[in-house]
């Protein structure tokens, strides 16, 4: 599932999440040297890239527990309603008026379990930030840009898809995306300057992988 392009303004974050492969080179020449300045410098940045990530996961998960509460609030609601919302003449004679407030209030009871179970999945989702040159995987930031040159950014959840957050302070604009959507299938595996294609809606779609982080 692919939200409609959006302008991406990473900024700072954006490069923020590029540091930890930078420092972690630099460590390994001075490492020798016993410079312990750049080994706790190394630590903070790997910690700051894996927070940034936690966040995202920490906002999708807020806007999950937003979705169930509606949901059970609304099928508390459709059950009341089928069952004390009329007369017993009343639903004598309309049987199914209550026959379908009982069979929302099932679906809706059915979608708050549904939306439960993912944010038990996002609960111990850890993603942390990727070198550089690797293949996009499970919790990776991904910029794609189309034919036209139009870009986005995708977010790469186990649950969740179809929703639009923000980065850190508002930086950033991220279309959750999971490895069983089109696009999110189309880029798993992939590396920054190779292609993708997929239908979405049964057009062909084509975009490049510029960034991976």
């Amino acid at each position: 599932q692919v939200l409609p392009a959006v302008s991406v303004k990473l900024s700072q974050w954006r490069w923020l999440l590029l540091i930890p492969p930078a420092i972690a080179i630099f460590a390994v020449f001075t490492m020798g040297m016993g410079n312990n300045l750049t080994l706790s410098w190394l630590g903070q940045s790997l910690q700051l890239g894996r927070m940034d990530k936690l966040s995202l996961v920490a906002q999708r998960s807020e806007k999950l527990r937003a979705s169930a509460r509606t949901e059970e609030a609304e099928s508390d609601a459709a059950a009341e309603e089928a069952r004390d919302g009329a007369t017993a003449a009343e639903r004598r004679e309309d049987s199914r008026t209550a026959l379908e407030f009982s069979r929302l209030a099932r679906a809706q009871a059915l979608r708050a379990v549904e939306l439960r179970a993912a944010l038990d999945t996002l609960a111990s989702f850890r993603p942390a930030p990727l070198p550089r040159g690797a293949r996009v995987a499970l919790g990776a930031l991904v910029e794609i840009e189309d034919e036209e040159g139009q870009g986005q950014t995708l977010f790469l959840a186990p649950v969740g898809a179809g929703e639009e957050i923000t980065g850190p302070g508002g930086d950033g604009f991220f279309a959750v995306v999971t490895p069983a959507s089109p696009i999110g299938s189309a880029v798993m595996g992939r590396r920054e300057g190779e292609s993708v294609s997929t239908r979405i809606r049964g057009a062909l779609r084509e975009w490049t992988v510029v960034w991976v982080g």
